[in-house]
This record gives C-alpha cells, sequence and structure tokens, in this order.
C-alpha cells in the first residue's frame, strides 16, 4: 500500500512537469473559459492535490513550523488590507496559491529520494527544458508579430522568442534553469547528449533578447562550474558570447537591440511605483497581493497593465510593498532554513547556482514568484537536500 501511494506521488510530480511546457496556455484557457479575473492554471490545482495527498500520506507536522512564521505575516498583511482601503479579492488566490507552493516545496524536503529519482528528476527537467526550447521556436518561426496582444494586456514583443510564456525574460529564466541543469548532466555523464543539450538551449535562449536573462546565466555558470571545471566554463562562456554577437538585429523593433533604453526607463518607472508603495505601509505591506488596488488608491496609472498590475518588476521589492519589513525577514529566514539543507555535491551546486541566477534575475522581473520558476526550484530543491545526517550523497 504504501508503496502504491509513493507511485502515486511520483505519477502526479510527472504529470506536473509534463503540463509545464505548456506555459500559460492553459491558465489563459482557463481564464476566458470561466470568466476570471485572474488566472488559475491546471497546475495550481495538480500541486493542490498533490499536497493533500501528501499530507493524507505522510502527515509531516514539523513544516508547519517553519511555514507558521510566513503564513501569519501573509494573513496579518492580508487582513490590515481590509482596514487600508488596499484589500483586493484577487489577492486571496495569490496568497492560497503561494502557500500550496510553499507547502509543496516542505513536503517534497521530508520526502526521501533514492539516487535513482536523483538521475530521473535530471531527466525529465532536461524534456521539460527542451521542450520549451522547442515550443519557443515554433513561437518564432509561425508567430514572431506579438505585438497584437498588447490590446489584451500582454508585452508587444517583435521577433523575440517568447515560447509558451508569452514573455522572453521568463521564457529566459526558464531556459537558464535549464542550461544549468543540462551542464550539470554533463559533469555527472559526459555525453554528447548532455553537450548537444547545452548548445540548443544556449542558442535559444540568445533569441530571446533577455539581458537579465543573460546576465543570470553568466553568474549561474560560474557558481556552478568555477570550482569544478573552469575550462568548461570558459568555453561556455566565449560560446554564448559568440552567439549573443551574430544574434540578428532584422527584422525586429527595438526589443532585439540590446542597446535599448526604453526598457531601462520602464524599470526606473517601475522601482519608483514601488518605493511609493512600500512607503505607503513599510512595516506591513499592503497586502500580497493587493499591488493593483494599492497603485489606485495611490492614482498609479494602471490603465495599461492588465496581466502585470499586480505584480511589481523586482521579486524583494514586492516582498516588501505587500508584506512590509517583516514580510522580508520571514522570506530570508526561510530561504536560510532551505539553504541549511542544500548538499556539498554537484545536485547542491546545482541548486545554488541556479537559486542564485534566479535571485539575480528577479532583480529586474518577478521571477521569485513565478510558478513555473518556483516548480523547478522545488525538483532541484528534492534532489539536492542533504540527508539527516547532514552529509550530501
Amino acid at each position: 500500500m504504501g508503496k502504491t501511494r509513493a507511485r502515486i506521488i511520483d505519477y502526479l510530480l510527472l504529470l506536473i512537469l509534463a503540463i509545464f511546457p505548456l506555459g500559460q496556455l492553459p491558465g489563459i484557457y482557463t481564464q476566458n473559459l470561466l470568466g476570471l479575473g485572474f488566472r488559475p492554471h491546471p497546475i495550481d490545482a495538480l500541486i493542490l492535490f498533490t499536497v493533500i495527498f501528501m499530507h493524507i500520506v505522510y502527515r509531516v507536522k514539523s513544516i508547519f513550523r517553519l511555514l507558521l512564521p510566513i503564513i501569519v505575516v501573509l494573513a496579518f498583511s492580508l487582513l490590515l488590507s481590509v482596514f487600508t482601503s488596499n484589500f483586493d479579492i484577487h489577492g486571496l488566490f495569490y496568497v492560497f496559491r503561494l502557500t500550496v507552493y510553499l507547502v509543496f516545496l516542505l513536503f517534497w524536503l521530508n520526502r526521501p529520494i533514492s539516487k535513482a529519482k536523483r538521475g530521473l528528476c535530471l531527466q525529465s527537467l532536461l524534456v521539460v527544458g527542451g521542450s520549451v526550447a522547442l515550443f519557443g521556436w515554433v513561437q518564432y518561426f509561425l508567430f514572431p508579430d506579438l505585438t497584437s496582444l498588447k490590446a489584451v494586456g500582454w508585452d508587444d514583443h517583435y521577433f523575440r522568442l517568447t515560447s509558451t510564456f508569452m514573455d522572453p525574460a521568463f521564457t529566459g529564466i526558464v531556459l537558464v534553469l535549464g542550461i544549468l541543469t543540462a551542464t550539470s548532466y554533463f559533469l555527472l555523464s559526459r555525453t554528447k547528449r548532455a553537450v548537444l543539450s547545452v548548445v540548443f538551449l544556449l542558442i535559444t535562449l540568445g533569441f530571446t533578447y533577455s539581458r537579465a536573462s543573460f546576465l543570470a546565466l553568466i553568474i549561474g555558470l560560474f557558481v556552478l562550474l568555477w570550482n569544478r571545471n573552469k575550462k568548461f566554463l570558459l568555453i561556455l562562456v566565449f560560446a554564448f558570447a559568440v552567439i549573443v554577437v551574430l544574434l540578428p538585429r532584422t527584422p525586429g523593433g527595438e526589443g532585439v537591440k540590446l542597446s535599448r533604453v526604453s526598457s531601462i526607463s520602464q524599470k526606473i518607472q517601475n522601482y519608483q511605483e514601488s518605493f511609493e508603495i512600500i512607503l505607503s505601509s513599510p512595516v506591513f505591506g499592503v497586502g500580497y497581493n493587493n499591488v493593483c488596488k494599492a497603485k489606485a488608491r495611490l492614482s498609479i496609472d494602471i490603465s495599461a497593465q492588465k496581466n502585470s498590475c499586480y505584480g511589481l518588476d523586482n521579486s524583494f521589492l514586492l516582498i516588501l510593498a505587500t508584506t512590509g519589513v517583516l514580510g522580508l525577514l520571514v522570506v530570508f529566514n526561510l530561504l536560510g532554513q532551505i539553504a541549511k539543507l542544500t548538499a556539498g555535491n554537484i545536485y547542491g551546486d546545482l541548486f545554488n547556482a541556479s537559486a542564485l541566477a534566479v535571485l539575480v534575475h528577479s532583480q529586474f522581473s518577478n521571477t521569485l514568484f513565478y510558478p513555473w520558476v518556483i516548480i523547478w526550484l522545488v525538483i532541484l530543491a528534492i534532489i539536492s537536500r542533504t540527508r539527516k545526517t547532514g552529509q550530501g550523497v
């Protein structure tokens, strides 16, 4: 019976990974079908079901002690927003989803995993990353002009690879995670297939023209390879530099110019809006995720922010804005607790490199709370954590 339940949980995880490459598309369909003001995704439902099932099977109570501080902060800031005219009913959905994802992470961190399953998880992520890249090329060649999507609240990208995530920056960070995973797989297997995967993903990443993703990749590669294979590090950095130099600049608009300044101006404006919201409630925040309502209350123009109104471009500024200083401290504590579980082996190095790449990227996009990034990091956390003795395997 125990093996059957464990197998069901494994299948649920594989199903989540199977849906992963479809990106935003199932969520858009669900939102339009139900006519909702937010975008529920089938992956959210799967993760919720997995969490409920894992709780029934394992009943791990220790994780709730880790979660309690952040749940209290989220709930308190949301409750406080009711009395400060910041409350937004959609914020309840985001609080619930974030809590479910955190429980999902901590449940897996408490579940034993064999070496064979570590390898399977790594290979599954490679398939996911490759699928995202393939969908990206389909979009790039068949639907290169996405400017018409501006009418429904998406950014108007032109000849940039956005894949199924509808955004080159978020597609970029998923590809970065794929490259780091493929690089680790090469270090473990030394196969040509791993090298080809790295090259394919590097070329694909280039066509996103996402400078934040480029920076995240370089930093992630240094963390992963500096103490393991400096020669391979230099080869990858040089190869990617050549790819970037050879990227086509036409056809394309402002987005394919790596020297573009318009996006920098938009980031600066977004940071200014973030600080304005933070200063309105610095200790407890405006409630997660009541950013859109707070913007409206502070007379910040939200007319062109249909799909980004609830977010801010910097994940840490979002934490400060929505949960205040207390929330930021609690998040740092949770990240520290997870870091303590990381092994000092190749899997641990992969997790550290990926986490740092995400943290760097999150300074320019709200990457830290992007569901697909969370799922990827959860998988890496599963295979990188230490045993209870504190020793990596």
